[in-house]
């Protein structure tokens, strides 16, 4: 039982405010009477911990911390143009509203098409930030419960690397191809779409509790609550036109879902929390049973040298997944020797030898067909990014065969602009036609003057 006020109306009346659920309910309205109420609509009855003073605030260079790490490798992007342009404004109304314990996340949703529909939300920048903000306090203490046996969104780690550990333990299991084993594949069904917030929240508050030291441990707590239970559903702009839903799968989508279910395909906090969430299954899976065990959010294989014996464990690995309210997709379990041909992560497998999955071969030559259309100065930067992107998967994989694909899908109207490395398996642009080189002289800048000015607010910084 917690006592609450309602600032709307009693200003400092108190009332007994019980939690129905760490989701939406609480119990008691200003007229006394017994109500579900919502604590983040306009007319709520919140806990008192909702609106007590901290004793660490958030400041303005925690604010800009996160900012700097929420813009890394996104720089250009229009979101963070349009954000920067006020950077200072912006930052110190994120502050207040953290502060005030105000912080009102705002979402917009659209469904991507290839390799197959799904429905993505994105958080507006100041939410953004308030991720990258717990997660720079969140990640290491997570990092230090979690094995090395899953590798989504972790740092050192990937889907190449979990490719690798995968083929690590086919040969050592099968000595080097010489012994029969098996490998089991296991898929979840609707993972993020089904994804309970109560749990996550719970998972992540206990880590918060138990392990960290900071002073801002309460603010840490309310982002985490608004950030998790932030119902997307009510408060998001769709980019995409209606039409595409009516297609869409009802069951995978988080329109169709109760309040407290569901998760968002493109948030920072969401992709660790839910990797995180399955840890506990991993260490039974690696600490309990010592199995060759690899996980790639809910994408799992085993490698076992006796299917019999690893067979009716899958009854207790589907009774832990229902505590988490999860389920085995019945179209993704099977069980296959390591001799024959297994997919993962995009690649083949095949008696030691890897290949790009033709899915991301045929993609990587549309797209090229598709920049063939128009060869220009100014398309030279998606053309280096887009190709690069996919001939660095290729390579990783050592597959000459679908870079070789590629190479022949480039027109040669692109070599006015480019050229190919050979040595590093990239294409690189021809002098005139860098990225600064064309900011250059489309806006009549000296680039002796940009270099230089770059050169005199370094020296500043470092005399700072």
């Amino acid at each position: 039982m917690k006592s609450c006020f309602d600032r709307r109306t009693h200003g400092s009346t108190w009332w007994l405010c019980l939690r129905n659920s760490a989701a939406n309910a609480y119990y008691a309205n200003n007229t006394g009477n017994v109500d579900n109420n919502n604590p983040f609509n306009s007319q709520r009855c919140a806990p008192l911990s909702n609106h007590v003073q901290k004793d660490a605030e958030m400041t303005l260079e925690d604010a800009y911390e996160a900012y700097m790490a929420c813009r890394s490798n996104k720089r250009r992007s229009h979101d963070s143009v349009m954000y920067g342009m006020h950077c200072e404004r912006n930052l110190m109304r994120l502050v207040r509203a953290v502060n005030d314990r105000d912080l009102t996340p705002s979402f917009f949703c659209f469904i991507v098409r290839k390799p197959r529909p799904r429905e993505v939300f994105a958080s507006d920048y100041d939410t953004r930030i308030a991720h990258h903000h717990i997660d720079m306090r969140l990640r290491p203490l997570l990092e230090r419960r979690m094995t090395d046996r899953s590798f989504n969104n972790r740092l050192g780690m990937g889907t190449d690397a979990a490719v690798n550990r995968f083929i690590e333990d086919i040969c050592e299991v099968t000595e080097g191809f010489s012994r029969e084993a098996w490998v089991i594949e296991a898929g979840l069904k609707g993972y993020f779409p089904n994804a309970s917030q109560d749990i996550v929240y719970s998972q992540l508050a206990e880590v918060v509790l138990e392990d960290y030291t900071g002073d801002d441990r309460d603010e840490l707590l309310y982002l985490l609550m608004r950030c998790v239970f932030a119902y997307p559903a009510g408060r998001c702009a769709r980019l995409s036109p209606a039409h595409e839903w009516q297609d869409y799968p009802a069951d995978k989508s988080v329109f169709s879902k109760p309040d407290g279910i569901g998760a968002m395909i493109g948030g920072l906090l969401w992709q660790n929390a839910l990797n995180y969430m399955l840890d506990g299954l991993d260490h039974l899976m690696t600490d309990t049973y010592g199995f060759h065990y690899v996980r790639f959010v809910d994408d799992m294989r085993w490698v076992v040298r006796d299917k019999d014996a690893f067979l009716p464990m899958m009854h207790e690995f589907r009774e832990r997944l229902g505590e988490l309210r999860c389920t085995v997709h019945p179209r993704k379990f099977s069980c296959q020797r390591a001799t024959a041909c297994l997919d993962f992560l995009g690649r083949h497998f095949h008696h030691g030898r890897i290949h790009v999955s033709r899915r991301i071969v045929r993609n990587a030559v549309a797209a090229v067909r598709r920049l063939n259309r128009r060869p220009c100065p100014g398309r030279v930067e998606t053309f280096l990014s887009t190709v690069n992107s996919y001939l660095g998967i290729m390579k990783n994989a050592g597959d000459d065969y679908a870079v070789g694909k590629v190479l022949e899908a480039v027109s040669p109207r692109w070599r006015r602009y480019v050229f190919y490395d050979g040595g590093r398996r990239c294409f690189n642009a021809l002098p005139g036609y860098t990225h600064a080189e064309l900011l250059a002289r489309r806006y009549k800048i000296s680039i002796n003057k940009l270099k230089r000015k770059r050169h005199d607010d370094n020296r500043e910084n470092q005399r700072n």
